[in-house]
């Protein structure tokens, strides 16, 4: 996760626009979708135990107005698509996530099926 916001970051996102960051999840067995709180400690933890504060603890990244998880799990017969969206607090006003996006802000597992 952080990895990949670093790579993109500088390169991508506007201040003038809403900015969505989607993370395709393909580690398994347990995905992104599945641990949020990995998600959450990268983005949001407020202390330096994994080398760095979260990305969204500070305004540094406020052109980025959420990150997102997407999968894609096919059991072989039907394909099924799990999101999750994570806010950004500090992204600037032109930058935040529509609210069409934000109801999908993590919550109860069943919101996300």
């Amino acid at each position: 996760m952080q990895r990949c916001i670093d790579k993109w970051y500088a390169h991508k996102f506007s201040s003038t626009q809403s900015n969505l960051l989607v993370v395709a999840d393909d580690l398994k067995p347990l995905g992104l979708i599945d641990s949020p709180g990995h998600v959450e400690a990268a983005l949001y933890a407020d202390h330096t135990l994994y080398g760095k504060r979260g990305y969204f603890t500070s305004d540094i990244y406020r052109n980025l107005g959420g990150v997102a998880v997407f999968e894609a799990v096919s059991n072989g017969r039907e394909m099924e698509y799990r999101f999750r969206v994570f806010e950004n607090p500090f992204a600037l006003p032109a930058t935040r996530l529509p609210a069409s996006l934000v109801q999908l802000r993590v919550g109860r597992d069943d919101d996300w099926k």
